[in-house]
Parts: structure tokens; C-alpha cells; sequence
């Protein structure tokens, strides 16, 4: 099977190396997963999980860059990274953690501002919200555009802008996740310092 690259599709096809080693296609990019060699991995690659890490990590900063270039605002996004774990004696056993470093520093009421609207990037809210896997058996599934992420950022951030600032406006996506399988907490570094933000 090929995949389009003008399209939010992925494939992932055995090597032939290694017991878990995978050749990954998407939007015209080639990368590798696999498992570490403690599990009886070659370690080549990323795995299902940090995978998954890398999208949220990926749509957050994104997210972000975005809303601050729409707002015009001088703030530097340098990076965030995700962490997952699980936590079998909860109800929700999938926990992303999430970190995000600005470069500088920043007003606290932007920095705020940044933190709620990390809480609503489109992959964030895919895993807070829940989604739906269908198997076919024959041939590609159905796919949207490659430009679906995008169209999803411009989407949140015109919403943003028509809503208030005020605390009783924060987005509740968290909220929502607790009725689902996921739970993703938030976490801010500046330039010197590491804090937590409540989720």
C-alpha cells in the first residue's frame, strides 16, 4: 500500500529487521518506529507511545505559534516537550504530561492565555475528547486533507478571539476528559524556572 501525502493518512510496514522494526510513511516523510531493546527492540526507532507524545508535543507548539503570530504578540515559543505514563489505579490510566518553554520572559496574562490555549490544540483535544477507530478490510480507510490540522488551528484560535478572557471562559476540555481515557496535564518552563499551571 502507498499513502498520499496530501492526505492524514499513515502506514506503517515491517522492515524485515528486528522483531517490532517499522518503515513509517506520512505526508511524504519516511521515519522508523520500534520498540527499545530492552523489550526485544532494535531501539531505532520511536515508539507507538512517544509517537503519540511527539503529535501532541508537535500540535501544541504549533498551536501556539500560531496564536501568538495571529495576536501579535513578541512571545517565543522554543519548545514543548510530552511525557506519557500510566496509572493503573485511576480511572483514567493514560497520563500526557506536558511542558512548554518560552523563551524570555513573558506578561503572566499571556502566559495564561498560552496555557488555555495549549489546552484546546486539535490533537489535545482528539485525546481529551475522545475518537473513533474503524478497521476496514480492504484498501486505504477514508482520509481528510493533510491541511485538516491546519484548518482545526485556524478554527480554535477564530473561536478564541471572539471569547473572553475572563477565567470563567477557560476552555474545559480537561473537565470533558474526565468522562473519557485520557488525561493531559499542563506544565510551563520559562527561562529560569519550572512551574506547575493547574490543568
Amino acid at each position: 500500500m502507498q499513502v498520499d501525502g496530501k492526505l492524514d493518512e499513515a502506514i506503517a510496514e515491517k522492515t524485515g529487521e528486528g522483531r517490532y522494526q517499522l518503515a513509517i510513511s506520512a505526508g511524504g516523510a519516511h521515519s522508523m518506529a520500534d520498540e527499545p531493546t530492552d523489550v526485544g527492540g532494535l531501539g531505532s526507532g520511536p515508539s507507538p507511545y512517544q509517537l503519540l507524545a511527539s503529535a501532541l508535543a508537535a500540535c501544541t507548539t504549533m498551536t501556539l505559534l500560531l496564536y501568538a503570530e495571529r495576536k501579535g504578540w513578541d512571545v517565543k515559543v522554543r519548545c514543548t516537550a510530552v511525557g506519557h505514563r500510566k496509572e493503573a489505579a485511576q480511572e483514567l490510566p493514560d497520563v500526557f504530561t506536558r511542558r512548554i518553554e518560552f523563551e524570555g520572559d513573558i506578561d503572566p496574562d499571556r502566559k495564561a492565555r498560552l496555557l488555555e490555549i495549549a489546552g484546546r490544540c486539535p490533537v489535545h483535544r482528539t485525546l481529551t475528547h475522545g475518537a473513533r477507530v474503524l478497521t476496514a478490510e480492504t484498501g486505504l480507510p477514508a482520509a481528510a486533507p493533510a491541511t485538516s490540522h491546519m484548518v482545526d488551528m485556524e478554527a480554535l484560535i477564530a473561536v478564541a478571539a471572539d471569547r473572553s478572557t475572563s477565567p470563567r471562559h477557560v476552555d474545559r476540555s480537561l473537565g470533558a476528559s474526565l468522562a473519557r481515557g485520557v488525561t493531559v496535564i499542563p506544565t510551563y518552563r520559562g527561562r529560569t524556572s519550572l512551574a506547575r499551571l493547574p490543568g
